[in-house]
């Protein structure tokens, strides 16, 4: 008897466990066939596709698409119009201009807590001063204005549960205006430290035109973007803060080949 109760109750278990994730499996393709359908017939979407990005990895969100994971893009095709988008370990065709590369003020928006687990706040400092070191020719600038050139700010649920954080690449000469953090990120996991200033030093990088270093090995694309080595650094480096696919990570200072980045137009 205790046999057949214990049988039966296993064959139930399995019934679900199947149903569970069939039902998962539905909703997940469900959800990729939304974003399909939302990505059809859209002018950024063209324009995204032409500077050589992979349908696959371009996702719609209320406000901009996110890119390769973490790169924003505007969903207002006028914001292409006469406007390069860039990226050096590997760089875009477009950079920060040296006059301005040199004192990009960032302002810390008052999303970002000023205590407890969500306060990035030091970590954001931290990786100023970091970018500050290299090569002496990239200078951030902490600032109470809240019109600076670079603003970092919560994503209020904007970004998926797998997004640490985003940025964009610069444009006109400028470095990329936003930088969204997840402070919900995978089911709002309590983020080390060092894994707030590795994220941030990456968004940074990503808002002054370097693009991922890896970016071969993640399949990205080229087209008129560009993916352009930075002279004197390999065509890979396991060690670069500019690799993709690296939330995870915990900060452990720049490479010896990102201490070779030079940004100018």
């Amino acid at each position: 008897m205790n046999f057949n109760f214990f049988s039966i109750m296993l064959k139930l278990v399995i019934i679900a466990v199947i149903t569970f994730s069939l039902q998962n499996c539905t909703m997940e393709n469900e959800m990729e066939h939304e974003n399909e359908l939302q990505l059809k017939d859209n002018p950024v979407l063209d324009k995204l596709l032409e500077m050589g990005f992979i349908k696959e990895q371009i996702l719609e969100l209320d406000d901009f698409y996110l890119v390769e994971g973490d790169l924003m893009f505007s969903k207002n095709i006028k914001d292409y119009e006469n406007n390069e988008i860039f990226d050096k370990q590997a760089s875009t065709n477009n950079l920060v201009s040296q006059s301005n590369v040199t004192s990009m003020s960032v302002f810390i928006d008052s999303s970002i807590p000023t205590s407890g687990t969500d306060n990035w706040r030091t970590e954001i400092n931290q990786a100023i001063n970091d970018w500050s070191t290299v090569n002496n020719c990239i200078n951030f600038v902490l600032t109470t204005n809240s019109d600076a050139d670079i603003v970092v700010r919560s994503d209020n649920g904007s970004l998926r549960n797998n997004t640490i954080a985003s940025a964009g690449w610069p444009s006109n000469n400028q470095p990329h205006h936003t930088v969204l953090i997840n402070l919900d990120f995978w089911n709002n996991m309590i983020v080390p430290t060092g894994t707030k200033r590795y994220n941030m030093v990456h968004e940074l990088g990503h808002c002054i035109g370097l693009r991922h270093t890896n970016w071969v090995a993640l399949g990205e694309g080229t087209g008129n973007v560009g993916a352009n080595l930075i002279a004197g650094t390999p065509n890979g480096d396991n060690n670069s803060v500019m690799n993709g696919g690296t939330a995870f990570s915990l900060w452990n200072g720049f490479s010896n080949f990102d201490g070779s980045i030079s940004l100018t137009v």
